[in-house]
C-alpha cells in the first residue's frame, strides 16, 4: 500500500515535467491507478485485521475523491488535445496508450 501510495505523488510529478500534454496525460492515468491499488489494498488490510474499519473508509473515501479530481484534470488535457487537432489516444498494441508525441 505504501509503495502505490508513494507513487500517485510521484507520477504526477514526474508526468508534470515531460515535454507534452499526451505524456503528462498518461501519467496521471497511471496515477488513478495506483489510487485504486491504493484502495484495494486498504480492503485487503482490513480484511487481514491490520486496520480498522475506520481508518479503511477514511483511505476509501480519500481514493474516490483523489481519482475524481485526477480523472477531471485527464479530461481538461485531452480537451486540449482535441482542441490543437491531435488524438489523445492512439493504439499500438497497447489498450490506452498514448503515443502522441507533439
Amino acid at each position: 500500500m505504501n509503495r502505490a501510495a508513494n507513487a500517485v505523488s510521484l507520477l504526477i510529478a514526474e508526468g508534470s515535467g515531460l515535454e507534452t500534454n499526451a505524456l503528462f496525460n498518461h501519467r496521471l492515468g497511471l496515477a488513478a491507478g495506483e489510487v485504486f491499488e491504493t484502495v484495494s489494498g486498504s480492503f485487503l488490510a482490513l480484511d487481514r485485521k491490520y486496520i480498522a474499519a475506520e481508518k479503511q473508509a477514511e483511505i476509501y473515501e480519500w481514493g474516490d475523491e483523489l481519482a475524481r479530481k485526477i480523472n477531471a484534470f485527464r479530461n481538461t488535457l485531452r480537451f486540449r488535445l482535441i482542441a490543437s487537432g491531435l488524438s489523445p489516444i492512439a493504439h499500438h498494441g497497447r489498450q490506452g496508450a498514448i503515443s502522441d508525441k507533439r
